[in-house]
């Protein structure tokens, strides 16, 4: 009876390992906690913009498009330069990364100057139950002063008489807040404190619950019309990049 009862022990005992084992098997891999980063090109004088991340060979973005995410185990020590891909001119030298792992981020590179600029934002959600977007608004735009933003015929009182963009504003600027308008399409128009229409976005589609970055890019210098082609996408535009 006591060897029967052995018995019965041991093919527990074995039946555990071979269960055990098989579970381990299809488990996935675990991921360790990452700080992640999606980059956005609004460096207007070129077409495409090549980033680098500590120096390595990167991955060249198109003006007014986004790339990401680039993932982050380690969070001390990162950089990020920016070059013209063509003639391997750097634009942003070394831009330092404040990162926490477990968090998301936008970088964006604009201006129009040798340095460019960088600004590096904290994409925290906006926990609300309405379904209603959440937007933030950066101005980013060259040879502008302050600007306010309108959607619809709607001046957004808390995004307005907003001036152009430094890193230094990054905490006050990265913020979302819940628009007032439903879901659906919504003129955007940007203008600047005088009433001057600088810009314009006509019937953008805003989903329900997610987050937007409304961003006014570009160089006042420019003319969309203007008859060099190369020069139109330079002007001023109202861009937006969904999280």
């Amino acid at each position: 009876m006591k060897l029967l009862q052995n018995l019965k022990t041991c093919i527990l005992l074995a039946l555990s390992v071979v269960v055990f084992a098989s579970c381990s098997d299809n488990d996935p891999p675990q991921i360790p906690p990452m700080a992640r980063v999606a980059i956005f090109n609004a460096y207007s004088p070129i077409t495409s913009t090549q980033v680098r991340l500590n120096d390595l060979a990167g991955i060249a973005i198109p003006y007014g498009e986004a790339r990401g995410f680039f993932e982050f185990p380690t969070v001390s020590g990162q950089t990020f330069t920016f070059l013209n891909q063509t003639t391997n001119q750097v634009i942003v030298d070394r831009a330092a990364l404040r990162l926490e792992l477990e968090r998301f981020y936008t970088g964006i590179v604009y201006g129009n100057t040798i340095p460019g600029k960088f600004i590096l934002l904290n994409d925290t959600a906006l926990q609300n139950p309405s379904t209603n977007p959440r937007i933030r608004f950066l101005n980013l735009a060259e040879g502008v002063q302050a600007v306010d933003l309108f959607i619809g015929n709607e001046k957004v009182e808390s995004l307005s008489n907003r001036a152009p963009e430094v890193q230094a504003n990054a905490g006050e600027i990265e913020r979302f807040i819940l628009s007032n308008r439903a879901a659906g399409a919504s003129d955007i128009a940007v203008r600047d404190l005088q009433g001057n229409t600088l810009a314009t976005l006509s019937a953008y589609n805003f989903s329900a619950g997610r987050h937007y970055s409304v961003m006014l890019v570009g160089d006042a210098a420019f003319n969309s019309e203007s008859p060099n082609i190369a020069d139109r996408p330079k002007a001023l535009r109202v861009m937006i990049f969904l999280h």
